[in-house]
């Protein structure tokens, strides 16, 4: 199935405009009264050039600054003829119909999961538009699943909406078949033809416009100009060592048992066919690539084009407005223009359903587009390489890819360019006897060009690309070798990694863009960080914020600077090294007006740290901090004994050595600490690890060091040495697969021939837990290392395991609902952890006080918890775009939150429940909705539908978050304390005043109290004193003594208690343990939990 936004064009708004005015009659008319029901159902603002935002409902509309050259009143509003089959209440007409917009605006519409039947997947997207009656999938979707988001770019305004489209995969999926053709434009023609088109001109360019260059020159230029294709050729492969020599071929065949082959497109005009299955894609690992990677965007506003806008409205700021000039008539642009098509691509089984192009030959898909003609523009000449990459609409995802090597010709007048060479292979990454684009892009020089290729096995290609194809894994290095008519020569090399068809990623990839909006006080500086799902780095970004060239870039965090103040959309399409690729985009207000900014948060800051600078003589350094919060206190431990306050210190040591420097970071909520080993020497070569002493992790644990270097002479060596694996550079890479003890050696040389080996760092690698089913975590003492320990095992006592000690002696253990993060407490704060390979992903120290509670969802980007003070208990949320935020009054605590992290549960000091929801647009916090007064505990369901509250009257309500209605579950007035709840809310538990444990089973969703209200610690004689109800309400797991042995016991609960006998609720003895101790599950079925553990039931000493 496919979760679809649908676009249909050409549809009237009906009915008066306007907004809701507040009446303060106490009457209406019955005209009043329509027009109030009309204006609820539509928004209408006035935009103009600075841009703006309109939010209606669930819908979001970010028009960027310049799309619109006048003011215009926008109006979004609930359409009333919807077809059947959409989204509830998903239905927009936006208008005017005809404005025009110079940028593209961003629409996001957000949908809730119960909107989606249980067999339907909201993975399988597409955003359609109407066009003659039929709907055409559109390719450029950005989908968050995770906040249930789904935006597009669109450039007219229609009627969009949600809806759910059914798909049937095919058994086998044909994969589509790729033809690239094109027509070369010079910059006369182009204007012809527009000059054509506006006077309603035949659509032939007159003959006259058509000879910009003259005589023999221009037939030679532009040879193969009729849109028709050339033929492929193919280069059988021969014996090791033999050179292969192309041939010319109508249509390639496939190549049966070959080692390697290579066919040959035309220069002129490009066509390619490849068979390639599900999940085949492009990359670029190993290119050399002719764009720069940059950080930062800064929109090029010439400053003649700022300009004073009108006067402000009183108590409003006024801002300078870019705003576009309209001369008469442009110049025609210098160049040649190249119209791409793709139009003979085809797909037996289906359709195509996206359309990739990487138009300058750097393996980064410049352009996604569901239809099959691209334009590209060249301001020089050359050679040029695009690559396409088609892929249909089915599961899995059947993909082919094309190129076309365009030659662009010299003019007698051109100036003479620098010869600019791009190598590359695409993808960089791929299947054995899959295909792959190996060619060149050249520009500037002395054409014509001649193109030497070195390929493997000892054959050679003259052409600028080449299709391969390679029926054994392995690394494969192709080298270039380029000449122009100068006898100037530039040498290239890129690599193609060809894997077993076992190891190729399957499906599309997703990716999802955070935070997920971003309002700027004032022009500056913003960052993100891209999460790719189903993906294989490394990763090509082309971030693009609509102002100035797009930047490419490798890395998934960056930062992009923002130079005026309007409304921005930034879009990031991603090409992982198979040629995949999304798109994700994000909105952006700078320095708007208050009234008009976007009610999204800042990015969360990232830890601070700190830059050691060194002095010519190496004793004196400066150390510089760096992401400090603005107004924190810094102090420093330099590590000879002496401490400073001063936010940016000088220190001069007495004598050379390796210091560890410690800088503390307090915000007066939080607390922070980065230390570093800092070499100080007197001028020779001084060098460290910037690491522990000790290293902990869990296999396999990828090993990122990094040299600090003092003194010596340049150029410096490195020579790191870990086991028997070997690596040089500043920051080289090691994967420890394997459990034990390892010993991390550096020796740096200068360019004297001084050396200097730095102190060791010892690592100590675990065992990977296993993939637990229903895991248990528990504190557990060591007494012969006399410390405390962590210990994982499955619900029977199986796949026992030690996690890493990565916090001394912890107090408190917590297991998030799905199992897979865990929290440990210590010194007031806590750190988690992913349980699968110990990876550190949030870690919080307060400045006062001690974290009392914590709350965890499934997922580690949003939790909640309670920091108790001098002045009280607080409860904050964490959320990974805006931070941490507290959560609702002064006094107000957190209760619970959902799995999902969008809903939670509080209580006020008055003892007032309140439920907050999360913005989906903004991940702000909402307004509350009351629950309920004088509430003691409380509990919400997995999907938020209601709350268990415990009352001060000691009685247990059902309390439904829609309607507000309210069920009784308990009849007694016996004191209740420690409520527990399952997910489900079938299982209600908790405490009696003497420490008896009572479970509730099988309660109605409408309410009323249980059928049988069950004392299981009189029926099995067992009284914990402290215990935990798995998720799922299946498993109760309580420390306390039992027939003699204390520890952690485990109860079956998934016997009917009606029915139960006291051997089926008699406590399991589980492991002896300390007090501290949490429960997860898998969130399946608890039948489904009782296949077999997967291998690992060994438990490891502390350094495995």
């Amino acid at each position: 199935m496919f979760l679809a936004i649908l676009a249909a064009s050409g549809c009237q708004g009906t009915g008066p405009v306007g907004t809701p005015i507040e009446r303060t009659e106490p009457e209406k008319t019955a005209s009043q009264q329509m027009e109030e029901q009309a204006s609820s159902l539509r928004e209408r603002k006035l935009i103009g050039a600075f841009g703006g935002q309109l939010i209606f409902r669930n819908l979001k509309l970010t028009i960027p600054s310049r799309a619109i050259s006048a003011d215009a009143y926008v109006q979004v509003q609930m359409a009333t003829d919807a077809p059947e089959g959409f989204v509830r209440e998903s239905a927009y007409l936006l208008t005017p119909n005809d404005l025009v917009l110079a940028k593209p605006a961003l629409l996001a519409i957000h949908y809730f999961d119960d909107d989606l039947a249980a067999d339907e997947s909201e993975d399988d997207i597409t955003i359609v538009q109407e066009i003659s009656g039929q709907w055409m999938p559109l390719a450029a979707v950005s989908l968050d699943t995770y906040n249930n988001v789904a935006s597009t770019r669109i450039t007219k305004f229609a009627t969009y909406a949600l809806q759910v489209i059914p798909h049937e995969a095919p058994f086998i999926n044909e994969p589509p078949v790729a033809r690239l053709t094109y027509d070369l434009v010079t910059a006369e023609e182009a204007a012809a033809k527009e000059k054509a088109a506006e006077e309603g001109a035949a659509q032939q360019v007159p003959p006259a416009a058509a000879e910009p260059l003259a005589g023999e020159a221009r037939q030679e230029a532009l040879a193969g100009a009729p849109k028709t294709e050339a033929p492929a050729t193919e280069t059988p492969a021969e014996a090791p060592g033999a050179e292969a020599q192309p041939e010319p071929v109508h249509s390639p065949p496939e190549d049966a048992g070959s080692a390697q082959s290579s066919e040959k497109q035309s220069p002129t005009r490009g066509e390619g066919e490849v068979s390639a299955g599900a999940g085949e894609a492009t990359g670029t690992e190993g290119q050399a690539s002719g764009k720069t990677e940059e950080t930062g965007v800064e929109p090029e506003v010439p400053p003649e084009r700022l300009v004073e806008p009108p006067a402000a409205e009183p108590g409003k700021r006024g801002f300078l407005v870019e705003q576009e000039p309209t001369p008469e008539k442009p110049p025609p642009e210098p160049g040649y223009t190249v119209e791409y098509s793709a139009e003979e691509s085809t797909d037996e089984d289906g359709k195509i359903a996206g359309y990739f192009w990487d138009l300058d030959a750097d393996g980064v898909i410049d352009e996604v587009s569901s239809q099959p003609q691209v334009t590209q523009h060249y301001d020089t000449y050359g050679s040029v390489l695009t690559v396409l990459r088609v892929e249909d609409d089915q599961q899995p995802v059947g993909s082919d890819i094309a190129f076309a090597a365009v030659e662009l010709p010299k003019g007698a007048a051109d100036p003479v360019m620098p010869l600019a060479v791009h190598a590359m292979v695409f993808p960089a990454q791929q299947r054995v006897d899959g295909k792959v684009v190996v060619g060149a892009s050249v520009t500037g020089g002395a054409p014509p060009y001649s193109f030497a290729w070195e390929l493997p096995e000892g054959q050679t290609s003259d052409e600028q690309a080449v299709l391969l194809r390679f029926d054994s894994p392995g690394k494969r290095t192709l080298k270039l070798t380029l000449r122009d008519a100068e006898g100037v020569e530039v040498h290239r090399q890129v690599a193609a990694e060809i894997l077993p068809a076992s190891r190729m990623a399957e499906g599309r990839i997703r990716l999802r863009l955070k935070p997920m909006s971003v309002s700027l006080a004032r022009p500056g500086d913003a960052s993100f960080s891209v999460e790719v799902r189903n993906g294989q780095p490394p990763y090509r970004l082309e971030i693009d914020t609509g102002v100035g060239e797009p930047i490419t870039a490798e890395q998934t965090d960056f930062s992009v600077r923002f130079e005026n103040a309007g409304y921005y959309i930034l879009t990031v399409l991603l090409t992982d090294v198979q040629g995949r690729s999304d798109k994700a985009f994000v909105p952006v207000s700078v320095g708007a007006d208050e009234e008009e900014a976007l009610a999204g948060v800042q990015p969360a800051l990232g830890r601070p740290s700190f830059i050691p600078e060194f002095a010519r003589d190496g004793l004196e350094v400066v150390f510089k901090p760096r992401e400090v919060p603005r107004g924190a206190s810094v102090s420093w431990d330099f590590g000879d004994g002496t401490q400073s306050r001063v936010g940016s210190p000088k220190k001069r040591y007495a004598r050379p050595g390796v210091y560890r420097v410690r800088m503390t970071v307090s915000d007066g909520f939080r607390t922070y600490e980065r230390e570093r080993t800092v070499p100080v020497g007197g001028g020779e070569l001084m060098a460290s690890i910037d690491l522990p002493a000790t290293l902990l992790g869990i296999a396999p644990f990828t090993l990122k060091p990094r040299a600090i270097v003092n003194g010596g002479v340049f150029p410096l060596f490195y020579r790191w040495k870990v086991s028997d694996l070997f690596g040089e550079g500043e920051r080289p890479r090691f994967i420890l697969d394997q459990p034990g003890e390892y010993q991390l050696q550096l020796t740096v040389s200068d360019g004297k021939g001084t050396s200097f080996d730095t102190d060791p760092v010892k690592v100590r690698v675990f065992r990977a837990p296993p993939a637990y089913r229903y895991p248990i975590a528990f504190v557990q003492r060591d007494e012969k290392a006399n410390m405390l320990q962590i210990k994982l095992t499955e619900f029977d006592g199986s796949a026992r395991t030690a996690f890493p000690p990565f916090v001394a002696n912890p107090q408190e253990v917590e297991l998030s609902p799905g199992g897979r993060m865990l929290a440990v407490s210590s010194a007031g704060g806590f750190h988690l952890y992913q349980l699968g390979n110990g990876t550190e992903v949030f870690s919080f120290a307060p400045s006062h006080g001690r974290v009392a509670s914590l709350q965890l969802a499934t997922s580690p980007e949003v939790f909640a918890f309670n920091l108790e003070t001098d002045l009280g208990t607080r409860g904050y949320l964490y959320q990974k775009e805006s931070g941490i935020v507290p959560v609702g009054g002064d006094g107000e605590r957190v209760l619970d939150i959902t799995p999902d992290g969008k809903a939670i549960l509080t209580l006020d000091r008055e003892g007032l429940a309140r439920l907050f929801r999360l913005d989906p647009f903004t991940g702000s916090v909402g307004k509350p909705m009351q629950m309920m007064k004088g509430v003691v505990e409380g509990k919400l369901l997995g999907d938020a539908s209601s709350a268990v509250l415990l009352g001060s009257d000691n009685q247990v309500y059902s309390v439904a978050v829609s309607t507000g209605e309210r069920a009784q579950l308990t009849a007694d007035s016996s004191r209740k304390f420690n409520l527990r709840v399952s997910l489900s809310g079938s299982v209600v538990a908790y405490n009696l005043e003497g420490g008896e444990i009572v479970v509730a089973q099988d309660l109605s969703s409408t309410g009323g109290a249980p059928s049988f209200p069950l004392n299981i610690s009189r029926l099995n004689g067992f009284t914990p004193s402290g215990w935990r109800l798995s998720p799922d309400g299946k498993l109760l797991v309580g420390y306390g003594s039992f027939e003699g042995s204390e520890g952690l016991f485990l109860v079956d609960l998934s016997h009917d208690l009606t029915k139960a006998t006291a051997q089926e609720l008699a406590p399991h003895f589980l492991a002896e343990s300390t007090p501290q101790f949490a429960v997860g599950a898998s969130l399946k079925p608890f039948d489904q939990l009782l296949a077999p553990v997967e291998e690992g039931t060994t438990e490891p000493s502390a350094t495995e």
